[in-house]
């Protein structure tokens, strides 16, 4: 995808990290994607953006989730991954970093969006040994629309 961009665009300013899964019943795909898809992405495009921008700076924007900030009890693992992009973008964004590469790393955190993703969870994509408690913690949960 990075090389489609430089061959399409000739250019490249901005990277958005946004792959992710919500199914703690398959816990080893969903790190995988979640983290490791990240990480990837943000190591490509710290390789990419200095060689390829169009102005002084590249961004790189990173999608975590509100469970990244706090604790979610009933989807731990998933919880844990967005907890990793956060530490993945503060340890990347640091001053130092930004001195010597001109790449900003930017986190968005949105919250609980009331979608079939989050009313059937229980029933497609939690672990059975949090089902009670995600059946309890849900209402709780700040959401959007």
């Amino acid at each position: 995808a990075f090389k489609k961009a430089i061959d399409v665009f000739k250019n490249l300013d901005i990277v958005i990290n946004n792959a992710g899964v919500l199914n703690d019943s398959i816990w080893e795909k969903q790190i995988a994607i979640n983290i490791n898809g990240t990480v990837y992405g943000c190591l490509l495009a710290w390789d990419y953006l200095p060689k390829y921008r169009s102005g002084a700076e590249g961004v790189i924007v990173n999608i975590a989730s509100i469970t990244g900030l706090t604790s979610f009890m009933s989807i731990p693992v998933y919880a844990a991954t967005k907890h990793a992009i956060v530490g993945l973008s503060k340890s990347m964004g640091v001053q130092q970093h930004y001195d010597k590469t001109k790449i900003r790393v930017v986190t968005i955190c949105p919250g609980v969006t009331d979608t079939p993703l989050i009313s059937n969870f229980v029933t497609n994509y939690c672990l059975p040994a949090f089902e009670a408690v995600y059946r309890d913690d849900l209402p709780k949960w700040p959401k959007q629309k």
